[in-house]
């Protein structure tokens, strides 16, 4: 569901709390380095230096420092292809806006949360690499098959999106609220997307689709209550 090619519009956005002993990755398929297998399609997103960045094909976007603070942050990437321009947004505010003429898909097999991995083009390309792990805490992982305007940016930073939204593919809330026995709801956790999918008249179902390449089990231990 992640893999989107590079003639496609997307909008990519999450929300991320760490302090200066966590900084890692936030997502990526990729190093984002030119030296990546298929290099156009990679992309890391997360901290370097003491600053959050977005690095593709071997290009690095700089999207501030001081973010490792303890405190949450929204971040969104939206890419219009048809404008041919693509906006990187930090806590509603436009940081970076570049062309997409640079700027390839999101395509492979190894998309990780919280964690850097990559393959290097050439004879050793099937030898997978990993760094830069993230300690902290991410949230309300959602990615669209449009590029949203500013106004949609700005309500979905303060609202989660309900899962039924037009053009919505992934919705990653890491929990939802379960009625217990004494009739009290309880946030728990929760591993599968939560974009509702409907049935051939149109009704919701309780159909809901996994990410993960892991036991749906074993993602929802690692979820913090």
């Amino acid at each position: 569901l992640l893999n989107r090619s590079s003639d496609l519009a997307i909008t990519l956005m999450l929300w991320f709390k760490t302090d200066n002993r966590g900084q890692g990755a936030l997502i990526s398929n990729g190093k984002g380095a030119i030296t990546d297998d298929d290099a156009r399609n990679k992309f890391f997103l997360g901290f370097e230096n003491n600053q959050l960045i977005y690095r593709t094909n071997g290009r690095t976007l700089s999207l501030g420092k001081g973010l490792a603070d303890d405190q949450w942050h929204h971040f969104a990437i939206t890419v219009d292809r048809s404008h041919q321009v693509a906006n990187l947004y930090v806590d509603r505010v436009l940081t970076q806006s570049v062309s997409t003429d640079t700027l390839g898909g999101m395509m492979g097999q190894d998309f990780y949360v919280g964690n850097m991995v990559w393959h290097e083009a050439g004879a050793n390309v099937q030898t997978l690499h990993q760094e830069n792990a993230f300690r902290g805490h991410i949230d309300e992982l959602c990615l669209f098959s449009q590029a949203l305007p500013h106004t949609l940016l700005k309500h979905y930073s303060s609202k989660c999106p309900t899962g039924r939204e037009k053009g919505l593919l992934v919705r990653m809330g890491f929990g939802q609220y379960e009625r217990q026995a004494n009739n009290n709801l309880e946030l728990r956790p929760y591993a599968l997307n939560r974009v509702v999918k409907l049935d051939m008249d149109g009704n919701p179902t309780d159909q809901h689709d996994s990410l993960f390449v892991e036991p749906v089990a074993d993602i929802t231990a690692h979820i913090d209550q």
